[in-house]
């Protein structure tokens, strides 16, 4: 087994086409962040191989943007499965984690995958929640409203304090580090991070993951104090826009499916269920 703290980007398209081929089997489609830009401790490994003759067998992921709760996403060859693959890669990974005195895992699936269940029926852990994948109908074009002296632009240095206090407020997470977080978006080669603005002040903002296969939003926010006059509607318009203007992509989010606030917003913007994802949380 070999783990690491990054990966170069030939690692990262051989463990792309390793999950793709997984996915295939398994008619999922699952979308993973493959950088370290975002990991709470720099010093944390949080990509664990495992190969045979030279061939990934197994690959596990460890997400850690936080500092108490971790998230682990995990594919095994659909011809090496039962073997114990997922057993060392998470052994691996827990044993990591202890280093760092986090507090919680979650296990990140989908639903279509039918043997998450059995896989974790050995571990104690309890559903934690379950979120829609959605990916944008490319033929969909939401009725947009004008909204006099909105407007979207790439973020600027000197106001990513003001973003992260907004961020702060809309999530409302005690253990988000917003601050961070933003931080690491503006800096990354592979993510955008826009600004939305009411009459030149900072109202909202989302990120734009755009490593993978489709762009995919993240951190779509806007302040709560701003909240109710359609600024987070015209801020999606006005991105997926951008996005299309530049990139043949397929966009791409996530959302709780309780959320039914951000649900419905989506849903008429064009965006439709590719998938469920499902949690399962274990205290550690």
């Amino acid at each position: 087994m070999e783990c690491y703290k990054s990966l170069n980007e030939i690692q990262k398209e051989e463990i792309q086409a390793f999950i793709d081929q997984c996915s295939r089997f398994d008619h999922t489609c699952q979308e993973v962040y493959l950088g370290s830009e975002f990991q709470a401790y720099p010093d944390m490994h949080c990509f664990y191989l495992e190969s045979e003759e030279e061939k990934l067998t197994g690959f596990l992921y460890l997400y850690a943007d936080q500092k108490t709760t971790a998230e682990v996403s995990a594919w095994v060859d659909p011809q090496k499965r039962c073997q114990g693959i997922f057993t060392r890669l998470l052994g691996a990974a827990l044993q990591e984690m202890k280093k760092f005195s986090y507090q919680k895992l979650l296990f990140k699936t989908e639903k279509a995958f039918s043997g998450a269940e059995k896989i974790l029926e050995k571990y104690p852990v309890t559903l934690s929640h379950q979120e829609f994948h959605m990916l944008a109908d490319p033929q969909a074009e939401a009725a947009e409203k004008e909204i006099p002296g909105f407007s979207i632009r790439e973020a600027k240095e000197e106001e990513l304090g003001t973003l992260a206090e907004i961020m702060e407020a809309a999530f409302a997470e005690e253990d988000f580090e917003a601050k961070e977080h933003v931080k690491a978006t503006y800096r990354a080669e592979t993510a955008l991070l826009f600004t939305a603005l009411y009459r030149e002040e900072p109202v909202g903002c989302v990120a734009v993951d755009t490593s993978g296969k489709c762009n995919y939003l993240y951190a779509l926010c806007i302040d709560p104090k701003a909240q109710g006059k359609g600024y987070g509607r015209k801020m999606l318009c006005q991105v997926i826009k951008k996005l299309r203007s530049c990139s043949t992509k397929q966009i791409s989010l996530d959302v709780d499916e309780e959320n039914q606030t951000a649900l419905p917003l989506y849903e008429s913007c064009g965006f439709r269920q590719a998938s469920q994802l499902v949690y399962y949380a274990m205290k550690l």
